[in-house]
C-alpha cells in the first residue's frame, strides 16, 4: 500500500506520542518508527482507514486533527507482565478491543498501585474553577431532566 505523505507524518506524531506515554509510565519502549509503521501495516483495516481519512482531509481542505479509533496496545498475553513494548508484545487494535483485552480476567487481582490509586480521593474544585464553570454555564438554556419536566 502506498501511504500519503501526510499519513506518514501523522504516524510519526502518533509514534512520538505513544513513546512518550509509555516512557512516562516507566515502560521500556523498544519500538523504532519503522517497527511502529509495520505494526500499522500489519493491521490492514487500520492503515487503510487512516490513509483514507488523511486523503479525504487533504482533498477537502479539512485542517483538523484526525481522530481514529485505533491505538498501540499490548497483546493479551503481555498485559501487566512488565515486559518491554516491542514487535512481539504490541499491536494496533481499536480502543474498544484494547480495553477488552486489558481488562482483569477471572482470578486476576488488582496491583497494590491500582488499589492505592482508587483509594486516593479526587481534589475538590477550586473557587476559580467553580467561578469559571458558573460563568460558562450562565445564560445557557438547559433541557428537561426527566419526563415530568419535559411536558411543563
Amino acid at each position: 500500500m502506498i501511504l500519503h505523505e501526510n499519513t506518514k507524518e501523522l504516524l510519526r506524531k502518533k509514534y512520538q506520542t505513544a513513546k512518550a506515554y509509555q516512557t512516562k509510565r516507566d515502560i521500556q519502549f523498544d519500538l523504532t518508527f519503522e517497527d511502529y509503521t509495520n505494526l500499522w501495516i500489519k493491521n490492514v483495516d487500520a492503515i487503510t482507514h487512516l490513509n483514507n481519512a488523511v486523503i479525504y482531509a487533504v482533498t477537502h481542505g479539512i485542517n483538523q486533527t484526525i481522530k481514529l479509533e485505533y491505538c498501540l496496545t499490548w497483546k493479551p498475553e503481555y498485559v501487566r507482565t512488565g515486559s518491554p513494548m516491542n514487535m512481539q508484545s504490541a499491536w494496533i487494535r481499536t480502543a474498544e478491543q484494547s480495553k477488552k483485552d486489558c481488562k482483569l480476567h477471572k482470578g486476576e487481582k488488582k496491583s497494590e498501585r491500582s488499589k492505592a490509586k482508587l483509594r486516593k480521593p479526587k481534589e475538590p474544585w477550586s473557587d476559580e474553577r467553580k467561578a469559571a464553570r458558573a460563568a460558562a454555564m450562565s445564560g445557557k438554556k438547559r433541557g428537561p431532566y426527566n419526563k415530568e419536566n419535559a411536558s411543563a
